[in-house]
């Protein structure tokens, strides 16, 4: 009964209201973590091609700053994605005794696997487990599913941080590529974009 109370699943789940556009804490850390927390992958997907279109929206508007924050937050998501999934755990078991520069960010078979699963927040007892004097005997019990055993945020956290980073840095310049085929797209001058990253002076 004890384990039940304790390991009680918290799901978090994101906003039905269009998120382009819009600006506050709701879109920023914890909109990002309510995106991806509980295995919500889909709705991860739908934010950020949502916020891509954002950020085009903004640059056409000569909103800079709106849309480097909105890049910001993109990033935020998808960095996320390999430190509180088990995606590293899953790309090592097909790549036995890779290193972490090998990693592929983007492995079809791993983006579509059943087995693919965002840390769970299993509420107050997540808290508890970072404590330094329960933290040890707490992560050993708590389920392999939640966040604690999936939290690969620093060295200190897990052993696979290195895999986890690899992937995240990866990951963010393909989707900065994915950008500028989108700027192109859209014939995007090139002093807006100058702008856009801070090569000139914003307005």
């Amino acid at each position: 009964m004890l384990s039940k109370v304790l390991f009680q699943k918290k799901r978090f789940k994101p906003s039905a209201e269009p998120i382009s556009g819009r600006t506050g804490p709701e879109t920023s850390l914890v909109g990002t973590i309510s995106i991806l927390m509980g295995a919500l992958f889909e709705a991860g997907y739908a934010y950020i091609a949502r916020q891509k279109q954002a950020i085009l929206d903004f640059l056409s508007s000569g909103k800079i700053r709106p849309a480097q924050k909105t890049f910001g937050q993109i990033m935020h998501t998808c960095q996320d994605f390999y430190s509180h999934s088990n995606y590293v755990q899953l790309w090592l078991k097909a790549h036995p005794g890779a290193k972490s520069d090998e990693i592929d960010p983007a492995d079809p078979s791993i983006l579509n696997s059943p087995e693919l699963f965002s840390g769970v927040n299993y509420g107050l007892i997540e808290f508890i487990a970072m404590l330094p004097l329960l933290s040890k005997w707490l992560h050993e019990h708590m389920p392999e599913d939640s966040h604690a055993k999936n939290n690969m945020d620093d060295p200190g956290a897990n052993s696979l941080f290195p895999y986890a980073i690899a992937a995240a840095t990866k990951r963010t310049y393909l989707l900065w590529r994915e950008l500028q085929e989108e700027f192109k797209e859209n014939h995007l001058p090139l002093p807006l974009i100058n702008q856009f990253l801070g090569r000139e002076t914003n307005n």
